[in-house]
C-alpha cells in the first residue's frame, strides 16, 4: 500500500512539473521590421498598434506634386473600432527650394577708351532677385 501511495505521488509531481515546464511567462509583443521600399518603418505602439476599444487618432505628413509645386500636407488619421478609417487634410505648406545659385562670369568691358576684363559674382535668389557683385576688374593694356 505505501508503495502504491509513493508511486501515485510520484507521478502527480511529474505531471505538475510537466504543465508547469509547458506554460511560459507572458511577454511583451516583439516590434515588426517593416520595410518600404528599403525604408525601414518603426512600427510600435504608437503607430501600427492601437487599443481597439477606442478611436485611434495619428498625424501623418506626405509630400505631394501638384501642377509643378511640391506641397506637405499634414493628415490627421481617425481609426474606428469597426475598422473604418476617416482622413481629413489639415495643413498643406508649399515647399519651397530655398537653394541660392551661385556662378561666375567673365566680360570684357569699355570704361571711356580703356578695356576691362571684369568677373562678377552671380547669385540667383527663388524670389527671383539676382545679385551681381565685381569680384575682380584688371585693366587690359592694348599696344599697337
Amino acid at each position: 500500500m505505501k508503495k502504491l501511495i509513493t508511486l501515485t505521488f510520484i507521478i502527480t509531481a511529474l505531471l505538475l512539473g510537466a504543465v508547469a515546464v509547458q506554460a511560459q511567462p507572458y511577454k511583451k509583443y516583439k516590434k515588426a521590421k517593416v520595410y518600404n521600399n528599403n525604408q525601414y518603418i518603426n512600427t510600435g505602439y504608437y503607430n501600427g498598434f492601437y487599443n481597439r476599444r477606442g478611436v485611434y487618432v495619428y498625424y501623418q505628413t506626405k509630400h505631394k506634386w501638384y501642377y509643378g509645386q511640391k506641397y506637405k500636407n499634414t493628415y490627421k488619421v481617425k481609426i474606428f473600432p469597426n475598422g473604418r478609417k476617416k482622413v481629413k487634410l489639415i495643413n498643406s505648406v508649399k515647399v519651397r527650394n530655398n537653394r541660392v545659385r551661385v556662378f561666375y562670369r567673365t566680360r570684357v568691358i569699355q570704361q571711356g577708351w580703356r578695356l576691362y576684363r571684369v568677373t562678377y559674382k552671380i547669385k540667383k535668389y527663388p524670389s527671383g532677385y539676382v545679385k551681381r557683385k565685381i569680384v575682380k576688374k584688371k585693366r587690359i593694356y592694348s599696344y599697337w
